[in-house]
């Protein structure tokens, strides 16, 4: 169908600054979306968010084909043991294993959700300040303990769930890429 004049004024204004996460709906079910410094044109609306919640034990290990992850927490010794593994940026976490339930959770974020929990930062806006396009959010997978968000893979563990060194037993956790044939 043909763009009209009105199509390209919503077009330019998405360009113009604070506009980030806005969306114009075109003729034919396509869109044009902002995401940070990118217009994004597709031919079809954004996908939905994607439900999906898993039982994670501890040790034991669950796929999340949603996210394309697999998680495996294992019981170690002390935080020696899992070197550099609460970075920025990794697919690592040592979590303080008092702090924790029996069992972990990795689900879908839920509107709301904030990072350890009530009076903490919010998931959304951390994902915002990490620049996951808003088509990737629906994909991201959280490890809740109950249903306090604990760890985002790439982000530091949330502050009341990292091992100290005078925790003893550690969780080590770790998120690694799907494959067919991936196991740990």
């Amino acid at each position: 169908r043909p763009i009209t004049a009105r199509n390209i004024e919503s077009i330019i204004t998405l360009s113009r600054p604070f506009h980030s996460g806005r969306r114009v709906i075109m003729q034919g079910r396509s869109t044009v979306s902002r995401q940070f410094e990118n217009l994004i044109f597709q031919k079809t609306e954004p996908g939905v968010q994607l439900e999906f919640n898993y039982g994670l034990p501890i040790p034991g290990q669950c796929r999340v084909p949603e996210s394309g992850l697999e998680f495996r927490t294992t019981l170690v010794e002390s935080i020696a043991c899992a070197d550099s593994a609460t970075t920025p940026g990794t697919s690592r976490a040592v979590l303080d294993v008092t702090s924790l339930p029996g069992a972990l959770s990795v689900r879908s974020r839920h509107p709301g959700d904030r990072y350890g929990g009530p009076r903490h930062r919010k998931v959304k806006k951390m994902l915002i300040d990490a620049k996951v396009p808003l088509s990737a959010r629906s994909r991201v997978a959280v490890v809740v303990a109950g249903e306090v968000v604990i760890w985002i893979p790439g982000f530091k563990p949330a502050k009341q769930y990292i091992a100290r060194p005078d925790s003893g037993r550690c969780v080590l956790l770790e998120a690694r890429p799907l494959t067919e044939t991936s196991h740990f």
